[in-house]
């Protein structure tokens, strides 16, 4: 009996990026690294995974934000709506889910906020946003 298990692709200080090949998907778990990512860092951080994920033929992906995320300010949000939304769309993702953690409310409303500007809304993705594992990984396989 052969079991998929999910890869590991990227591991950094502040999260690791694993491609589970069951949901067609990645998955991203932020670690509690027990300081702040500074935002050149993080801006570093999604234009790898970008890159990186253009080699695989992914639906899309779902972050664990619950040990950590950063709060996106407005300035950031739009960078993010500029730069990193067309390159989710260039890839191919249609599927974001967000697990976030129900007591850090201002960081989840960072989130939130960064995929309700226009250039996100204006793609068509389908966003889910859970306290949950396992109903974020439920929403790939419908």
């Amino acid at each position: 009996m052969y079991i998929i298990t999910k890869e590991l692709i990227i591991s950094e200080k502040f999260w690791d990026i694993h491609f589970n090949p069951l949901l067609n998907a990645f998955e991203i778990y932020w670690k509690d690294a027990q300081e702040d990512i500074r935002e050149e860092v993080f801006k570093q951080y999604l234009l790898d995974f970008t890159n990186m994920a253009k080699d695989y033929k992914a639906c899309g992906f779902l972050v664990d934000t619950r040990p950590y995320h950063y709060v996106m300010n407005p300035d950031f949000q739009a960078w993010h709506d500029n730069v990193i939304i067309p390159r989710y769309k260039e890839i191919g993702f249609r599927k974001i889910v967000f697990i976030l953690n129900e007591e850090n409310f201002i960081a989840s409303l960072s989130v939130e906020q960064t995929f309700q500007e226009e250039q996100a809304q204006s793609q068509g993705f389908l966003l889910h946003f859970t306290d949950s594992l396992e109903v974020a990984k439920s929403y790939f396989q419908e």
